[in-house]
């Protein structure tokens, strides 16, 4: 880790972040750019943790395909998630059958009506 740490320090990233789901004292570490070197940051157990890079807060979330997962917030409670392509794919199909299903409805309320001339 130590050889990748300092390749990170040269390439001039202003934040690192390391996820390790089966590291279960330490899963999530990271680093802040001080004075031209990368920093160890204290990461909270109780807290979500800001990044300054990406202005949003990072979640470790158990899920049952793949344990813990690493997840992007945009609320510090943790509520307000980035969706997984997966989980924006079944929110768009949820929606396009919500509208479906309304589009029916109007069509239904609207069988046998004619516009009025003017």
């Amino acid at each position: 880790m130590e050889r990748k740490l300092e390749a990170y320090r040269r390439s001039g990233v202003a934040e690192l972040v390391r996820f390790d789901a089966e590291d279960a004292l330490s899963p999530l570490r990271l680093w802040d750019r001080l004075e031209g070197d990368l920093a160890k940051r204290e990461v909270s157990k109780s807290e979500l943790e800001y990044p300054d890079v990406l202005g949003l807060f990072w979640l470790i979330e158990p899920t049952p395909k793949l344990g813990s997962m690493l997840r992007l917030c945009r609320d510090s409670a943790g509520l307000d998630r980035l969706l997984t392509d997966e989980e924006a794919r079944h929110a768009a199909e949820a929606r396009v059958r919500e509208l479906e299903a309304e589009l029916l409805r109007h069509q239904s309320r609207n069988v046998g009506c004619q516009p009025r001339p003017k």
